[in-house]
């Protein structure tokens, strides 16, 4: 197979993730192939095997001078044979006739390296003349997603990469209509969250067969996303995207599985289908497949194998990973006790200057204070640092630590009095955050103080 740089994996695969499929030889005319030529309609052309006599009669026409068959050469050697050098031969004297996908191919095989020489200031310039100055859709797709994440020598420019994937979608081109739709469905810097517009592109996409998109569309229908919720059709299309190969439509449809939204609960299934999304390179999915082994879901409940999979969790740079294995290190849960490594995973989720999600920060640092406040499994108690994280947990809206500083202050503890007035305060942000105490509804006035909650265990 063909290795690419890391950086150019995510642009490859925007072209020929579904390349070559399982397809019956094609005709050997070219009335069967729509304007302009590309890649969807060439690899159904071309197939998987090309019979000899098929193959001989390209070969006759290519060597006449007809670009037509000399992309059908460049293609079968580049893609289905994998003879890089043959297929460039082939692509460049299709590009010298003025073909425009031949010189998209060009801008490809110069930019990675494909039977030439890595030259990515060439194949950017092949590139912008088959996109921007002969209009063709997959080369300005390609080229805009090299602008928009800076790739190949270019100077970033988000604005300039959007109006060529806007433009390629306008055109027809699913893949860019897919693209965009999910562009839309993210919230980028510079494109505002519009499900409207991601529903109407991803639509567009499955209108024009783009398989895949039935993933985001499917998580359209699923939250409601620019349509009427329909869970059931959702997972449908989740299943029909899965089936397409799309990795991410496996993970989405195991968690569906696994709560039964949408679909008959069913843990066997989800997991399974954790293991088809990792192998596609969804990488979250090795913390819900180390959640399956914890609690028994369609795997055995297996605490060394949680640990096992919560550690590839942490290097696959799952953050909420680091919180559970931390709690395995310090409690010794499906191995020793590691307890300055896990002290230490729970202070770098915790600390302020971390870049993760706020929701998982603040749980770090509310389970980072009980732990230090309640000791226990050989941890050094140290209340005033318990109470240091505790109280950035509060002010980060943790509801149980208000609550449990409510019941702190008004109890107080040796060398830490009562606080009565920090006590009601720290419920009222509790109940602004959704805690019902027995006492509100007959309370009046500010004297009366809240009754303890139930004990915050952790889990």
């Amino acid at each position: 197979m063909i290795q690419l740089p890391p950086e150019n994996r995510f642009l490859t695969a925007l072209f020929f993730s579904d390349l070559p499929q399982v397809l019956e030889p094609g005709p050997v005319g070219r009335r069967w192939l729509p304007a302009p030529l590309d890649s969807r309609h060439l690899s159904q052309l071309v197939g998987r095997a090309v019979e000899p006599r098929v193959l001989r009669f390209w070969t006759k026409e290519a060597k006449a001078g007809d670009p037509f068959y000399q992309c059908c050469l460049g293609f079968y050697y580049t893609i289905l044979r994998e003879e890089s050098s043959r297929g460039f031969f082939w692509w460049r004297q299709a590009a010298e006739r003025g073909e425009p996908y031949a010189i998209f191919q060009l801008g490809l095989h110069f930019g990675q390296g494909h039977g030439v020489e890595r030259d990515q200031r060439r194949g950017v310039e092949f590139l912008v003349q088959a996109g921007v100055e002969l209009g063709h859709p997959e080369a300005m797709f390609f080229l805009g997603s090299l602008y928009r994440e800076g790739f190949w020598g270019t100077t970033r420019d988000l604005a300039r990469g959007l109006e060529l994937i806007r433009r390629a979608a306008q055109l027809g081109l699913p893949r860019a209509q897919h693209h965009l739709g999910r562009l839309y469905l993210i919230d980028e810097i510079d494109l505002p969250r519009d499900p409207d517009q991601a529903f109407y592109w991803l639509l567009k996409a499955v209108e024009s067969g783009e398989e895949l998109a039935y993933c985001h569309l499917g998580l359209c229908y699923l939250d409601g996303l620019g349509v009427p919720p329909n869970e059931a059709l959702a997972t449908r299309m989740l299943a029909r995207a899965t089936r397409a190969g799309s990795a991410s439509a496996a993970y989405n449809l195991a968690i569906c599985l696994l709560i039964g939204r949408g679909v008959a609960e069913d843990h066997n299934q989800s997991f399974e289908l954790l293991k088809v999304a990792l192998e596609g390179g969804v990488t979250i999915a090795t913390y819900q497949i180390a959640l399956a082994y914890r609690f028994g879901l369609g795997a055995p409940r297996d605490p060394a194998q949680a640990r096992l999979w919560l550690t590839k969790a942490v290097e696959a740079g799952v953050i909420r990973a680091k919180l559970d294995l931390a709690e395995f290190y310090l409690q010794g849960q499906g191995g020793p006790p590691l307890l300055e490594e896990g002290l230490n995973l729970l202070r770098a989720v915790s600390s302020p200057s971390a870049n993760g999600p706020k929701d998982i920060a603040r749980d770090a640092q509310f389970r980072l204070g009980l732990y230090l406040s309640e000791g226990g499994w050989g941890i050094k108690k140290d209340i005033a640092e318990a109470i240091h994280w505790i109280s950035l947990a509060a002010q980060n809206d943790h509801l149980e630590a208000n609550l449990f500083l409510a019941v702190w202050w008004r109890e107080g503890r040796p060398g830490w009095p009562p606080n009565l007035e920090k006590s009601q305060g720290y419920l009222r942000r509790a109940e602004a955050l959704g805690y019902k105490s027995p006492e509100s509804e007959e309370a009046s006035g500010e004297d009366w103080v809240p009754s303890p909650p139930v004990k915050v265990t952790l889990h």
